[in-house]
């Protein structure tokens, strides 16, 4: 009984070896990266020529929903270095806010951005499409809207000018053409011009 007990022990023991031994290769697999290669960054998609080259380097990138991931460079001393600064440039483009705007809320100036689109040139794209987004919000809010009465007749003055625009005609001594052959845009603008300067001069004319 004594050895049966002892081969048992050693059975046992030969186990928890495999199993310690299991473990370990698979800690040796999720094993961390270190610190160097933690840090080192990663290499762009968009590699730039030139003397940019030497930003090839992705310093992070910037998650939009609807146009996915874009890669900011790495700098050492660029106004971009400062997450936040471009953050809340994107956050200004999609309120409608022109470069200068979103420089001011970016808290850098229009040659910095300007400089900045050189380095990134697959922003141009990104920020012109930002600057659709309040048009996009304007167009759901309109048409959500179009059960009110007044809402739905803008509407229509805008969309269905023919049948429903506002309409003033201007017409000469007992209602016949104001003119009688066609005039361009320009020839009307001035015609209506030179009618409104006439009408002024005999309403500051007490006489007239």
């Amino acid at each position: 009984m004594g050895r049966f007990h002892r081969h048992e022990g050693r059975e046992g023991g030969s186990m928890t070896a495999t199993t310690v031994n299991k473990k370990r290769k698979k800690y040796a697999q999720k094993k961390k990266p270190s610190r160097t290669e933690a840090k080192k960054p990663k290499d762009t998609t968009q590699p730039a020529k030139g003397k940019y080259a030497y930003m090839n380097k992705v310093a992070y990138v910037i998650a939009d929903k609807k146009f996915g991931e874009l890669e900011v460079r790495k700098t050492s001393n660029g106004w971009w270095k400062d997450k936040e600064k471009l953050e809340n440039i994107i956050v200004a483009k999609k309120i409608g806010g022109t470069d200068e705007i979103s420089c001011y809320y970016g808290g850098i100036y229009k040659g910095d951005l300007d400089y900045f689109l050189k380095v990134h040139p697959h922003f141009l794209q990104f920020f012109k499409s930002l600057k659709e987004s309040p048009k996009i919000k304007a167009l759901t809010t309109m048409f959500n809207d179009l059960g009110n009465a007044e809402t739905a007749k803008w509407y229509l003055e805008r969309k269905m000018k023919d049948e429903f625009s506002k309409r003033s005609e201007l017409t000469g001594r007992d209602g016949n053409a104001f003119m009688e052959k066609d005039l361009t845009e320009a020839e009307v603008r001035a015609a209506i011009a030179g009618a409104q300067a006439m009408l002024g001069d005999k309403a500051s004319d007490p006489d007239a």
